[in-house]
């Protein structure tokens, strides 16, 4: 364990999970990986899939709230200020996240 996990091996271990979880036995070949790649591509298109259904919900669900001045002025109170410093401190926090595990390691 004391490798360091190149991204494209974990894109490829990462359909060998789905076997195990139904009961199957570990298969880490190459061979195996190839034959579950499908299954990841397809995984991720019906996230992506999802994500894109999310954003059409949230944007009429914004179109909504502002049709109503009392729940527009409610929302505009409860949203925070543009131009703070939360944005560059999530950055941070999340490169060093990343970063420090593959440096560690």
């Amino acid at each position: 364990m004391g490798t360091r996990l190149r991204p494209a091996v974990v894109v490829r271990r990462i359909p060998d999970v789905v076997p195990i979880l139904l009961g199957g036995s570990f298969t880490w070949t190459l061979g195996a990986s190839a034959t579950q790649l499908p299954s990841l591509v397809g995984h991720l298109l019906y996230g992506a899939a999802t994500a894109l259904v999310f954003i059409a919900l949230e944007r009429g669900y914004q179109i909504w709230l502002t049709l109503d001045p009392r729940i527009a002025a409610r929302e505009a109170r409860r949203l925070r200020a543009a131009g703070t410093a939360a944005p560059a401190v999530w950055l941070v926090a999340l490169g060093l996240g990343v970063a420090l595990p593959i440096l560690l390691v």
